[in-house]
Formats: structure tokens, sequence, C-alpha cells
């Protein structure tokens, strides 16, 4: 889940809260972290990201454990809030709870404690991103790649479809300019298993014109990389299966699962 500043294991209710406070700092600006209980046996647990910024500058956290799990806390009903929080001026709005959870330790390779998620009863996970705030992120990423290429992407339109509900079709209409403005046709599907990953499937691109061969010249490449590619958007322990999962696309785009 998350990795703390520290090597060793937190032994007391108000060491873990202080912990996982002091770590998110270095990605959040705003964490809350309350714990309730007696450790090792939690009552609550809730981490609240409400309002915060991601600084998606910072190095996502090395959650791959390096030794053997040690048995952590069992927390009775644990939740996590982001409603909502914000990188680069886009936001979504994030809802995690689960009852019955057990969590374990262990260490990863810069020698930090890692926080795992080894069980739970029952949990709920819903993320919510408008429609606008999804093309704000696309465009974010489609200018940071065009950049060093000397086009200037100026507008991206995204389509969203669910032919399942799990499984999600994508259509971006890109405005493009390098000397002339051009147009770009993106596409593909993203189909989303049990364990909360998305692969990455029929990706395409197109356009007219010459500045817009160009820039899907730059593209296609990319694309076939990713063919087939799993990306993790929550990744689940093995032990832990979903229940239920559904995705909304009328409206910007929600994912609701439960295991």
């Amino acid at each position: 889940m998350f990795t703390l500043d520290t090597s060793s294991f937190p032994t007391t209710t108000d060491e873990l809260a202080q912990a996982v406070t002091v770590s998110l700092r270095k990605w959040v600006d705003r964490p809350m972290v309350a714990a309730t209980g007696v450790y090792p046996s939690l009552d609550s647990a809730e981490i609240n990201l409400s309002g915060a910024t991601f600084d998606a500058a910072e190095a996502p956290p090395d959650v791959r454990a390096v030794d053997q799990p040690t048995p952590g806390p069992t927390v009775d009903r644990f939740v996590l809030l982001a409603k909502p929080i914000q990188a680069h001026g886009v936001a979504a709005q994030l809802e995690l709870t689960a009852t019955k959870v057990r969590l374990s330790y262990a260490h990863n390779r810069a020698g930090q404690t890692i926080v795992l998620l080894t069980d739970a009863a029952a949990g709920r996970l819903q993320i919510d991103i408008a429609q606008r705030d999804l093309e704000n992120a696309a465009l974010f990423a489609a200018q940071a790649a065009a950049r060093p290429h000397g086009i200037a992407v100026q507008r991206v339109e995204l389509s969203l479809a669910c032919a399942t509900p799990r499984e999600l079709a994508v259509s971006a209409r890109v405005t493009a300019k390098k000397l002339v403005t051009a147009i770009i046709r993106l596409s593909g599907r993203a189909i989303i298993d049990d364990q909360l990953n998305a692969t990455l499937r029929n990706l395409a691109v197109d356009g007219d014109g010459m500045v817009a061969k160009i820039v899907v010249s730059l593209i296609r490449p990319h694309l076939q990389k990713l063919e087939g590619q799993q990306q993790s958007l929550l990744a689940l322990p093995g032990n832990i299966q979903l229940s239920g999962l559904a995705l909304d696309a009328s409206d910007g785009l929600k994912l609701t699962a439960h295991f």
C-alpha cells in the first residue's frame, strides 16, 4: 500500500498513525490520519486526503517486498478518503472502505518499512473523475510528450463508452500544431481484471496531413509497446478477489468495485 520512513515496525497505535502521516507528506500536502483502539487490534483507521494536492513529480513509493512479510495490526474498519485529490489541476474523487482488515509489514530495497494490505473480509472502492478532468489530464500528458518535438497540443476531446461492466472503449481527438494545425485520432480499449489491472487492447492512431503524419509516426511506436500491457489501477493482494466491478462512462468515468 505505502512505505514508512523508518526501518523499524510501529508497535503502538500512535506510532503507526504518526509514521503514516510523515510518509504521506512526501506525496500530499495535507494528510489527516486517525486510528483508534489498542495496538495491534485497532477499532478503526482513517486516512483522509480530501482537498489535498498530490505531488506527481515525486517518485511513486516502492512497495515491493524483499523479505518475508511480518504480521501487523488488524483493523475492524479502514477508510481512505480523497474527495477530491488534485494533481496538475486535475481532480479525482476516491473512497475506499474495508472491514476486518489484516495488515503486514515488510521492507523494500531501500530498507524502508512497507505497510501491506494482506486481507479483508469485505470492501468497496469508488473512483470518480469528471469528463473535464479526464480531458485536462489527457491534455497535460499529451503536451508533455509532444513539447520536446516542437509540437504544441492545443486540445484533447475524449469519448468514452462501456461495452461491458469491465471494458472501457476510449477514443480521442487531439488538436496539435507545428506551423499548421493537425487533427490526430486515437482509440483503444481497457479491460479490467480481478486485481484491478487494466489490459490495453486495439490501440490505434491516425491523422490527415503532413503534420498529423509526423505526430502519428511519433505516437505509434509507443502504442505498440503498450498493446497488451497491464497497467495497475490499484493493485490488490492475490488473496483479495473482486466480487463485483462496474464502469460507468455516462458522465466522465466512475469505477465501483466490491471485494
